[in-house]
């Protein structure tokens, strides 16, 4: 007759144990994807303030020099310095663009984004495009509005280097304009999913949770 260890485990119990790690296991991999997709869309929002401030901060910088320096978005440098700078942004789409407007009021091109290529950003001949920023993969545009207005397919913000000004979208007399961010792969009409940047007529960029 064999002997039986009283402090072993039986097959059925190896089992179980087994299960159960494999689903905590599980549940921890499933968390820690979704807790990297958030992050993933903290950082976006990041990324989106720090570049907005960039082309609000080439406006008031530029609107203090004399003389403009030799690299904005000039196709010469006896070319006049364009009258804005700001950002460009379209909707489901993962990057957005800074910009530098090179017509003036009253110029058929003025408060009218100027792409030559959708694929290239090369602020070359009449191009505008300064710099073309990509989100982090996992993250899209999801909604542009303008005041409480609906959805628009793309909205851009202008900070001119004149006066200091913000001019929103087409020009008008608007109040903000609000950026919305989304995890792709998630349902954008849950608040978790989303954030908001909010840019209103005086300059003041906020980030709404």
């Amino acid at each position: 007759m064999k002997n039986i260890n009283p402090d072993s485990f039986s097959i059925v119990e190896l089992i179980v144990a087994i299960s159960m790690i494999l689903i905590l296991a599980g549940m921890f991999f499933l968390n820690y994807q979704f807790q990297e997709k958030f992050r993933d869309l903290t950082d976006a929002n990041h990324i989106l303030l720090q570049r907005i401030r960039k082309a609000q901060n080439m406006a008031m910088a530029q609107s203090k020099l004399p003389t403009p320096p030799p690299v904005d978005c000039r196709e010469s440098p006896n070319e006049p310095t364009p009258t804005s700078y700001g950002v460009y942004f379209e909707q489901n789409e993962d990057f957005f663009d800074i910009i530098a407007d090179k017509d003036n009021e009253g110029e058929a091109g003025y408060l009218v984004y100027n792409l030559s290529d959708p694929n290239n950003c090369s602020c070359a001949g009449d191009d505008e495009c300064i710099e073309r920023i990509f989100l982090p993969t996992s993250i899209k545009i999801n909604d542009i509005k303008v005041d409480s207005g609906p959805s628009l397919g793309a909205g851009w913000v202008n900070f001119f280097l004149d006066d200091l000004s913000v001019k929103i979208y087409d020009g008008g007399d608007y109040g903000n304009i609000k950026i919305e961010t989304c995890i792709a792969s998630e349902n954008c009409m849950l608040p978790e999913n989303i954030k908001t940047i909010k840019i209103n007529n005086k300059g003041m960029i906020e980030m709404i949770d």
